[in-house]
């Protein structure tokens, strides 16, 4: 009864989390790694059978998610669409953490991250930013220095 109950639950609860992420702009979301290298990975399934998702019941619970993901995408995107264009005062970090040679990683007051083109001596002091494309999760711009 306890898991044909939790499995009738989840699309009600999807659902509220959806509807919450469109009012409140605002999503977390845990997704545990089962690498090996991990805690999750190398411990033993301590969970009964019974218990245990299923494929069945994992597939739809990744596709939740991903729409999860791409409505808070679209909703980071729009947020920060109106800094397109402005000129805005970053803490340069250092060098872009992907390692892209000549491009620098640095946050705003706010704390929205901007990669940027600029040397490495710019890196730990305030550098003025004109925001040239906003994505969902970080700006892009030119310095104006």
């Amino acid at each position: 009864d306890l898991v044909k109950d939790y499995h009738r639950r989840i699309p009600r609860a999807a659902r509220f989390m959806h509807y919450a992420l469109r009012i409140t702009h605002y999503a977390f979301t845990i997704v545990p790694s089962f690498a090996s290298s991990t805690h999750a990975g190398s411990a033993p399934m301590k969970s009964p059978r019974s218990v245990q998702v299923s494929r069945a019941w994992a597939r739809p619970m990744r596709a939740r998610r991903r729409r999860r993901l791409d409505l808070q995408c679209e909703i980071s995107a729009e947020k920060n669409r109106p800094l397109l264009g402005q000129t805005l005062r970053v803490l340069c970090d250092g060098p872009s953490p992907d390692g892209t040679p000549g491009i620098m990683t640095g946050r705003t007051a706010g704390g929205k991250l901007v990669h940027f083109p600029a040397q490495e001596e710019v890196a730990g002091t305030f550098v003025q930013i004109k925001i040239d494309r906003a994505d969902a999760f970080a700006l892009r711009g030119t310095l104006t220095e």
